[in-house]
């Protein structure tokens, strides 16, 4: 079975988790949300600015 941590916040909540042979994780410190256009250029390899809280494509 394969263990997925949602929520991870802090380096050490990860650490923790990595100690304990966690498989997979997400959360605010491997990356926040973006909105859809930074998604979508994100997948098509090209590169997104994040300023003043917004994230936003770089065209």
């Amino acid at each position: 079975m394969e263990v997925v941590a949602e929520g991870v916040e802090t380096t050490s909540q990860l650490e923790h988790l990595r100690s304990l042979g966690c498989d997979e994780v997400q959360g605010f410190l491997l990356g926040r949300q973006l909105p859809a256009a930074a998604f979508a250029t994100l997948l098509k390899g090209r590169q997104c600015r994040r300023e003043g809280g917004q994230t936003t494509a770089v065209e």
